[in-house]
């Protein structure tokens, strides 16, 4: 048989074998692994600026713990309260989904993760990290995520107010023009 099903279930060529240099195998293994990960991860939805503030809030409130079940239960009660507004599925926030949309917040804030969980103030306070805290840079990722969805949920609403003035402005011109006073 000249090629084999590994164990990943993808035929492996002659480049792959182990005679062959190790530079090509490598590349050709990390896109095998890459494919693998794209079967395995879930898509991403598409949430509302509005729904991401509350999950960011709902973080920094738990104090950055990332409890995702405490989170999902949070996202919950706010899809409850807005179900009008815009009706989910019962999964939409679910904690895998709450978890894959804050990991997704923080890859477009450019922070690589931040800590799962952090030492009480009154231990250790004589680090590096102390150091760089005390000279102001103590605005965490939690913080700065809030303030860019804060910000870009202010432009939404800015727009939708022009929107619906102009839309308000259209409707009186027409008023006026069918109006024969």
């Amino acid at each position: 048989m000249s090629s084999s099903s590994g164990p990943s279930g993808l035929l492996s060529s002659p480049a792959a074998s182990p005679s062959s240099s190790s530079s090509p195998s490598l590349t050709e293994q990390q896109r095998a692994q890459q494919q693998r990960l794209q079967y395995k991860q879930t898509i991403i939805d598409t949430w509302t600026t509005k729904e991401k503030m509350v999950l960011a809030s709902a973080v920094l409130c738990m104090g950055g713990e990332q409890n995702w079940v405490s989170v999902s239960r949070v996202m919950k009660q706010y899809a409850e309260a807005n179900v009008l507004e815009r009706p989910r599925p019962a999964d939409w926030f679910s904690q895998k989904n709450c978890a894959l949309q804050y990991n997704k917040l923080q890859d477009a804030l450019g922070s690589s993760g931040t800590p799962r969980r952090r030492g009480r103030q009154g231990e250790a306070g004589t680090g590096a990290g102390a150091a760089a805290g005390a000279q102001g840079g103590s605005e965490t990722s939690e913080q700065r995520i809030l303030k860019g969805l804060k910000d870009d949920r202010m432009n939404e609403l800015l727009e939708l107010m022009t929107e619906q003035e102009n839309q308000m402005r259209q409707m009186e011109v027409s008023i006026d023009r069918s109006d024969p006073i």
